[in-house]
């Protein structure tokens, strides 16, 4: 999202762009930014292991569980998921490049990508994952609200969801 300020209130416009990319080098700087005392190959190691580890200790999660990773980039997270877990992995991403990327990067049959549009189809068609993850996407999105909708929709009765954000601020859902 862009701030712009100027006189009268501040403007919101929101461009999905900056998330299109047609590189793996591009795609981990965008996905992980390098911030102060770390870069983002280290961030990439350290965090992704971290994650794949602590969203795998969500209850009934196993070798047959389908998860949805949100906002999963180059499936980063998904590929670790799979390695570590066994499970199946179905990858949601508004950028066309990083879903390109991520069949790539992934390289499982446990693995399948989409846009959000196909997930709602998908999920009007009655696919249902048994666990979600969110990491570091809630705070990209133009329309949080309908976000979370969508995943809490996209999952069983009682199904588990792993978020991780930045608190920009308050937001009421």
């Amino acid at each position: 999202m862009l701030f712009r300020s100027g006189p009268g209130p501040k403007q919101v416009v929101y461009q999905p762009g900056v998330f299109e990319t047609r590189d793996l080098a591009s795609a981990r700087s965008i996905i992980l930014t390098a911030e102060p005392g770390t870069t983002t190959d280290e961030r990439w190691e350290y965090e992704t292991a971290y994650l794949a580890d602590d969203i795998g200790r969500l209850p009934g999660i196993e070798g047959n569980s389908c998860v949805l990773d949100y906002g999963c980039g180059i499936g980063r997270v998904s590929k670790a998921l799979i390695e570590r877990l066994g499970c199946f992995v179905l990858g949601v991403d508004i950028s066309a490049g990083m879903r390109e990327l991520a069949t790539g990067y992934v390289r499982s049959e446990r693995f399948s990508v989409c846009s959000p549009e196909m997930l709602d189809r998908m999920i009007a068609g009655g696919f249902r994952a048994t666990h979600a993850c969110a990491n570091w996407v809630l705070q990209h999105c133009a329309a949080p609200t309908i976000d979370i909708a969508r995943i809490e929709s996209a999952l069983v009765p009682r199904g588990s969801i792993y978020v991780l954000n930045t608190q920009i601020g308050r937001a009421h859902v």
